[in-house]
């Protein structure tokens, strides 16, 4: 005899945390034995969508993290061959089957949901959330990295512990330590040019950049409150290239006309979450400084905002007030999920753990060199020899490179080939054997022609 009373004790959750998680677990695009790779910068903005996504798609991946300015070593290897232009941006995926999709953060999106048709989460559903996504990409996670590395770098504590400690492996920690010094001034001179290396960080290009970030924040305040945002996406879509003078014009415009008046939408493109709400709430993050209590799956740790500045901590507090800003912190908290896909490399292998690591022994290495140079140079210039002075300083250089290219370089292939790149990005000129390679004026390689190109010699009659 069937009991039907059990239909009566039916337990219902009003969790939104708890139906969204069994509503949107998700469904591997891929088996978990066949995972793929990613390269990231811990802090990127771009880095954490792109981890958003792959973790909402199911997808088994292993993360390579690597500290802005060596990620360049790592990027390079899925470069172009010279003369083309070479790769040095983050995030890359390498997939299963070894395909790269490295251009930019939209080609990940686009193999994510080009593998996600018989899933239930599709990131390009309906086609507009391509359009918003990108806008953010553009006009919202310059300004908001600015914000944020002008605070970490005005602070040395802020940026040893979070630009420093925070690193996984020991090696990459080491090397580092060493290069934070000269790292440090070219951030500060992405920010303002040689200005910020010489004087400090222009308060007029921090200025500027919450200016504009304020701008795209009231932008998704309207499409939040429920106004039509067509005429936004036609704007966007006829001139990709907005300036602040553009978003505020959009902002102001009688366009805009609400469709349901006082109507709040759940999502930036929809009943369900897209490419769009995942780049906004990830840039948005750098301003919002969600805390892991806020967004336990985040892959990003932010300093608390007590260690801020005063008038930081006055700008978060108010963005988080407003309905963007509480519509991402939610984002964070409710839809930052399933992070057992993530996979970090061990940080105590032995490949990871050389003896140079331990005990600060490549900073007392260095700390030698230094001193030993130092008094070298005091005995050349005690016995009035500035020739033998100079000639001891180059002698001690040339040996501590040729050491360090000898010990790190030399060998090894892969790495002999990166710092060929490396050379033809800074100086335009291949070190390859037939060396017939120079940039042409867009910055892309191109062989040169010889002359028997040009004008083919004349074939003798025979």
């Amino acid at each position: 005899m069937v009991n039907y009373d059990k239909w009566n004790k039916i337990e219902v959750s009003d969790s939104e945390d708890e139906s969204a998680e069994e509503k949107f677990r998700p469904q591997a695009i891929v088996p978990a034995s066949r995972s793929c790779k990613i390269i990231t910068v811990p802090w990127d903005s771009f880095s954490e969508a792109a981890r958003w996504a792959l973790d909402r798609h199911g997808m088994s991946y292993l993360d390579i993290s690597i500290p802005w300015g060596l990620h360049i070593f790592e990027s390079l290897k899925y470069s172009d061959p010279i003369p083309k232009r070479q790769h040095t941006s983050v995030p890359i995926l390498i997939n299963d089957k070894g395909e790269i999709y490295k251009r930019s953060i939209t080609d990940i999106f686009m193999y994510l949901f080009a593998n996600s048709f018989s899933g239930h989460f599709r990131i390009y559903t309906p086609p507009t959330s391509l359009t918003l996504q990108q806008f953010f990409d553009i006009h919202l996670a310059p300004h908001a990295k600015t914000i944020f590395l002008s605070e970490i770098l005005t602070g040395k504590k802020l940026a040893s512990k979070y630009f420093i400690k925070n690193i996984h492996l020991p090696t990459h920690k080491s090397i580092y330590e060493i290069l934070w010094p000269v790292l440090r001034l070219y951030f500060l001179f992405e920010i303002g040019g040689w200005k910020s290396v010489l004087f400090g960080i222009p308060k007029q290009s921090v200025t500027d950049a919450w200016e504009n970030l304020y701008r795209v924040f009231n932008i998704v305040d309207d499409i939040l409150s429920g106004i039509d945002r067509t005429k936004l996406l036609e704007e966007i879509e006829k001139d990709g290239d907005f300036n602040s003078n553009d978003l505020q014009n959009l902002l102001t415009s009688t366009k805009w006309e609400s469709k349901k008046p006082g109507a709040i939408n759940k999502y930036l493109c929809g009943s369900s979450m897209t490419a769009a709400d995942i780049s906004f709430a990830s840039h948005a993050s750098l301003v919002l400084l969600p805390s892991k209590s806020e967004g336990k799956y985040m892959t990003i740790d932010y300093p608390g905002l007590g260690e801020f500045s005063i008038e930081m901590q006055k700008k978060v507090i108010e963005l988080r007030e407003t309905k963007a800003g509480k519509f991402a912190m939610r984002m964070y908290k409710s839809e930052r999920k399933f992070s057992e896909f993530r996979k970090l490399e061990s940080k105590f292998e032995k490949r990871v753990n050389p003896w140079w690591t331990k005990n600060n022994n490549m900073k007392k290495i260095l700390g030698v060199g230094v001193v030993g140079v130092c008094l070298l140079f005091a005995i050349s210039f005690l016995i009035k020899s500035l020739f033998l002075a100079w000639l001891v300083v180059c002698g001690v250089f040339v040996l501590g490179v040729g050491g360090g290219w000898t010990y790190f370089v030399a060998g090894d292939g892969e790495k002999v080939k990166i710092f060929k790149q490396i050379w033809f990005i800074v100086s335009g000129k291949s070190l390859e054997s037939d060396s017939n390679i120079e940039l042409d004026g867009d910055g892309k390689g191109k062989e040169k022609k010889n002359i028997d190109d040009v004008f083919p010699p004349l074939k003798k009659k025979i």
